[in-house]
């Protein structure tokens, strides 16, 4: 360790030399050691060598004289080694290990070793022993022993090291005295940085550069340093202009600051912090920041403390005195530096805490009339939501007060027009159907107030459901064709390939919108057609070129609408061929009681809220709805409603089984008003139906328990208990609730009267037509003739089949082994109903169900399902979503008397 020490601290010269000669010694060393080392090994082999000649020329010899047992002619041969000086001692064995001649060197006693009777040799310190065999015509006879020493190897080994040692020391010299001529060429430049940095240090003189020499690393190294100061002398100018600048912002910041070292003493300070506590420059610099209490500045000293401790920034607020003697309001900074200073910053917050406590006083005031304001507000609010109740009540009696007295003038007199009560002329007939198309007209009038009215008020509610579309337009097509016919029109009528079979909205709405538009674009049409296209998203340019109002050259501007139209909606388009619309008036088409006039020879009637009340409508779906229109050529409107995902949507209540136990032609009609009582009576007894009726709740529920009817019509605005009441009490009881029931009222609430259980909801006036639907939809429900048995059991089938296709039952069964048979048998002969097993080999029950599904002729057919399978929650929650009626096979008897109840 020493010696280490010592070399580091020998000068950066001396280190060069040492390094090298240190270099230069230990090379020579390792070239002699191994010289020397290869100079023996090759010594020694040699020496082997030649002694093993030697040997086996003596073992020749003697070889003989061990046949003949001649120790003489042995004695002699050895003998002749004398004149090998190197010769110690030498022997010949017998084969039994004796020895048979020996010579030893100048007589001198000598220990022969054991015999070796194989060839061999090895070193032992100063000598070296050789084992040779003696053969004689292939067979060995004895053995030959001969030691040497090594003096010779060891005279060689001196002579090397003293060669060696000369050679190293000529080569050290010479390694020194060339390593003191090179080491100047790398210490030179260093050196030279030594002495600059010495003198930079020295007169703190950074212009200052070392001399550069030559063009290697170290000249990188000059290059570097010397940049270094460059960067340095500049930094050093730019801290000073920088210094210079920070005293002239102390001295005019209005922010009272001051630097203190780290025995607390300030050193810096500005005016603004002098003039804050009340004390001068000289004053401050001469103290430190223990004395800041003095100038009143409590916590200070304590802070300061804390924040140098601590090494982070403390901020507090105090009070002090200024020069005025007038107190101030203080924000102070400590923030410490790493070299143990600190920096004090006090900034004057009188002003703002003035205009805080004046902004509180202004704020407090203004809450104080916001909450008065506010009790204002809520009071004129709660008026208003009285108002509104009050218009809500107002409407719906004003609905009821005036629809229902239309509503009996448009029923009895469709029923005298229709001849029901007898003949009439044709003058008759005229003077009825002005006062019928009158009623419809005002009825209509009334209807839009009121929709509009709701709409307004938010009464009116989108009831979503999956529906088809191509029936819908049929529905629409059927519904308008009359007006059509009536002016001489033609209507045409086309839906896209690309628009779903069924979608999901409010089938009502929609339809409600297309007849608006429909009946508008009639009105306004004296000659020509209309078109009706129903299209998916952007749709087949071909389908909406299919309108002759588009086709046309004139109408080409219609082909450049800058609506967008997603993929994911489906557009509704209705075309005229009417009186157009001007420019200037396609703004304010939707407003509301707005009528556009045009060249027609009759001013058209109504109220003009249709249009209002459709793109309110349409906007209510979460839809768009626009006009394009050249005017004395044509008007096409256009609305998008978007295909939303199905979701699990409120199905119509199923019948009960239980239903078909009642009396087929049998319906009971619940009405407080007598005119209804009757129009229902007379639609109903026209088709063969008897007709019971009742005006009250308490009626209604003794007619339904005793009669049981085919069917209940109810309306919903009753005295006492309302339709709604009666309604859930018929569901309650066990014998009324099987009863499917008609709601028929002046209310639109369809979604509500399907939750609380109705078959259907008809919103008045309604039609005979209107009424006979839904009657039929019941009858074709109960109507069960042809049973078809599904099962992969013989037994099973023909025990069903036998009960079922007995003399007292009218039913014609048909047996089918397992569901491919059961598919065939549907494709030849649809049955009203099928009863199915779900275990079944090749296709079970699921899959009939499935195909039966996707058919629309078979999707709707009634199925038991009758089966031992345990069921998983997913197969389960398919059958309970699908199907109405389901059962797990059980004890027969009880299955057959279940499945007679259903079809009884």
């Amino acid at each position: 360790m020493n010696i280490l020490k010592l070399y580091q601290n020998l000068s950066f010269k001396r280190k060069i030399l040492l390094y090298a000669a240190s270099i230069s010694l230990f090379s020579l060393i390792l070239a002699s050691l191994a010289f020397m080392t290869y100079d023996a090994y090759s010594i020694r082999r040699l020496l082997v060598q030649n002694l093993l000649t030697e040997t086996n020329v003596i073992g020749a010899t003697s070889a003989s004289a061990l046949v003949f047992h001649d120790p003489a002619f042995a004695s002699k041969v050895l003998a002749s080694l004398e004149e090998e000086s190197r010769i110690v001692a030498a022997c010949i064995y017998l084969e039994d290990g004796n020895i048979f001649a020996r010579y030893v060197r100048r007589s001198a006693k000598y220990e022969f070793p054991k015999n070796h009777s194989t060839s061999s040799y090895q070193f032992e310190g100063k000598y070296l022993d050789i084992f040779t065999p003696i053969s004689f015509e292939k067979s060995q006879v004895g053995t030959l022993y001969i030691r040497s020493d090594l003096h010779e190897l060891s005279l060689r080994k001196t002579r090397y090291i003293l060669i060696a040692l000369c050679v190293m020391v000529l080569s050290l010299v010479a390694a020194l005295l060339a390593s003191n001529v090179f080491q100047r060429i790398i210490s030179q430049p260093v050196l030279e940085l030594v002495k600059t940095a010495k003198r930079i240090a020295k007169k703190e003189d950074f212009s200052f550069r070392a001399t550069k020499y030559y063009d290697d690393e170290l000249s990188d190294l000059t290059e570097n340093f010397n940049e270094m100061l460059r960067q340095i002398q500049n930094r050093d100018s730019d801290l000073r202009e920088s210094e210079e600048r920070m005293r002239s912002v102390l001295e005019t910041s209005p922010v009272g600051i001051s630097i203190y070292d780290e025995t607390g003493q300030c050193f810096v300070v500005n005016d603004s912090l002098a003039k804050m506590i009340a004390a001068t420059k000289e004053q401050v610099l001469q103290h430190n920041y223990n004395e800041l209490e003095s100038w009143k500045i409590s916590g200070t000293l304590d802070k300061a403390k804390s924040a140098l401790k601590e090494n982070i920034t403390k901020r507090h607020e105090l009070i002090g005195e200024s020069t005025f003697g007038q107190t101030v309001r203080l924000d102070c900074y400590l923030v410490p530096f790493s070299s143990g200073r600190l920096l004090f910053m006090a900034h004057d917050i009188t002003n703002r805490i003035l205009a805080e406590e004046a902004l509180q006083k202004a704020n407090d005031e203004l809450e104080a009339k916001v909450r008065e304001r506010t009790t204002e507000l809520e009071e004129a609010n709660t008026r208003l939501i009285e108002a509104s109740q009050l218009k809500s009540q107002f409407l719906a009696n004003m609905s009821h007060e005036l629809r229902t007295p239309l509503n009996s003038i448009i029923g009895f007199t469709g029923i005298i027009l229709q001849g029901i009560v007898g003949e009439l002329n044709d003058e008759q007939k005229k003077q009825l159907n002005m006062v019928y198309e009158s009623a419809k007209h005002l009825l209509g009038l009334i209807n839009d107030i009121l929709d509009l009215s709701k709409i307004e008020a938010g009464k009116i509610e989108i009831i979503p459901a999956e529906f088809e579309i191509r029936e819908l337009i049929q529905t629409v097509e059927k519904m308008v064709f009359p007006m059509i016919e009536k002016k001489g029109l033609t209507l045409q009528v086309a839906v896209s390939e690309d628009v779903p079979p069924t979608i999901y909205n409010d089938k009502n709405r929609i339809k409600q919108v297309l007849i608006n538009l429909l009946s508008n674009a009639i009105k306004f049409t004296e000659s020509g057609e209309i078109t009706l296209i129903s299209d998916f998203g952007l749709g087949n340019a071909d389908l909406r070129n299919s309108a002759h109002f588009i086709k046309n050259d004139r109408a080409k501007r219609y082909n450049k609408s800058e609506i967008r139209i997603p993929q994911s909606e489906i557009v509704f388009s209705v075309a005229d061929t009417g009186i157009g619309i001007k420019p200037e008036h396609l703004s304010e088409i939707f407003d509301e009681f707005k009528q556009i006039e045009g060249p027609l020879k009759e001013k058209p009637t109504g109220t003009g809220l249709g249009l209002a009340i459709s793109k309110k409508m349409v906007e209510m779906m979460e839809g768009r709805i626009w006009v394009e229109s050249v005017y004395e050529k044509g008007t096409c409107f256009q609305f998008a409603i978007p295909v939303k995902e199905i979701t699990t949507a409120k199905r119509a209540p199923v019948i009960s089984p239980e239903a078909l136990d009642l009396i087929k032609k049998l319906v009971l009609t619940i009405d407080d008003e007598i005119e209804a009582q009757e129009i229902l009576k007379t639609y109903l007894k026209s088709e063969g139906y008897e007709v019971i009726q009742a005006y009250n709740a308490m009626e209604a529920m003794e007619l339904a328990k005793k009669y049981r009817p085919f069917a209940i019509t109810l309306d919903i605005m009753m005295p006492g208990k309302d339709g709604w009441d009666i309604l859930h009490e018929l569901k309650e009881e066990p014998q009324s609730e099987p009863i499917p029931v008609i709601c028929i009222s002046i209310l639109d609430n369809r979604e509500m009267g399907l939750s609380l259980g109705a078959f259907e909801y008809l919103v008045k006036p309604i039609t005979k037509e209107q009424l006979m639907k839904e009657l039929c939809r019941l009858e074709k429900r109960f109507r069960i003739y042809d049973i078809l048995i599904v099962d992969d059991e013989p037994q099973a089938v023909e025990l069903l089949a036998q009960y079922l296709g007995g003399e007292t039952n009218n039913y014609w069964v048909a047996k089918a082994f397992g569901g491919k048979e059961g598919l065939a048998a549907v494709k030849e002969r649809r049955p009203d109903l099928i009863i199915l097993d779900l275990m079944m080999p090749e296709i079970d029950g699921f899959e009939v169900i499935r195909h039966l599904k996707k058919s629309e002729g078979t999707k709707e057919i009634p199925i038991i399902i009758v089966s031992a399978m345990k069921l998983t929650q997913e197969e389960v929650e398919y059958l309970m979503k699908n199907f109405t009626w389901a059962n797990v096979r059980g004890i027969l008897g009880w299955i057959l008397g279940w499945i007679f109840g259903i079809l009884s």
